[in-house]
């Protein structure tokens, strides 16, 4: 019985003709502003089903990446971009049973700044050697997450108060760029909306900030 190949992580070399941006469907975002600067927070979550259309296109272990960071509201904008360095990612691959999981994840452990940690992940499907393959594959999750810390470096994002919307745009070296939008056209559920935090769960649409 044939096999299905494991899925494989595109590389910039695979696509230095075009970047695309590509929309993620956004699960939870979190803003946290306080007046020690070391304290301020952002974390956000997003994820699609099997059947995604979603791919991992770039290789930030080469090129690096940059997060894009954006809160608006009545009031104005708060924003800031990050470099992401190359030394601070690394791509891997787990499998289970089913699905197969090809990610990047980045750490700032050896590079410093705001930005925690980073990991997007593909899913897909493969058959182990010496196993059938499933009856009816299909291509498996996309999942982002991250969390910025301001203990690790400069963070400039707070809450707007009150905010309307925010998100974030990921762009991965010689790849593609991400984009996750919470609130505005995107919907959601406003779960706080004060000088100190801004958070929106469960959008219902895809955007850009």
């Amino acid at each position: 019985m044939r096999r299905i190949a494991p899925l494989v992580l595109l590389l910039a070399a695979a696509s230095a003709a075009r970047a695309d941006t590509q929309t993620v469907l956004g699960a939870a975002f979190d803003v946290r502003g306080a007046d020690d600067p070391a304290r301020r927070r952002v974390s956000v979550t997003a994820a699609e089903d099997v059947g995604t259309p979603n791919l991992l296109v770039g290789d930030p272990t080469v090129a690096g990446a940059t997060l894009r960071v954006v809160v608006r509201g009545p009031g104005g904008a708060s924003e800031q971009t990050f470099d992401l360095p190359a030394a601070g990612w690394r791509s891997y691959y787990t499998r289970h049973d089913w699905p197969v999981y090809k990610g990047l994840r980045y750490t700032n452990r050896d590079t410093g700044g705001g930005v925690r940690r980073v990991v997007v992940e593909r899913g897909g499907y493969a058959s182990p050697e010496g196993t059938p393959p499933p009856t009816e594959p299909q291509p498996g999750r996309f999942r982002l997450r991250l969390q910025v810390a301001g203990r690790g470096g400069p963070v400039d994002v707070v809450p707007p108060d009150p905010g309307a919307e925010g998100g974030i745009e990921l762009t991965l070296g010689g790849g593609d760029t991400y984009c996750v939008l919470f609130g505005g056209a995107a919907g959601g559920v406003v779960r706080a909306n004060t000088a100190r935090r801004f958070g929106v769960r469960g959008p219902t649409a895809e955007g850009c900030p």
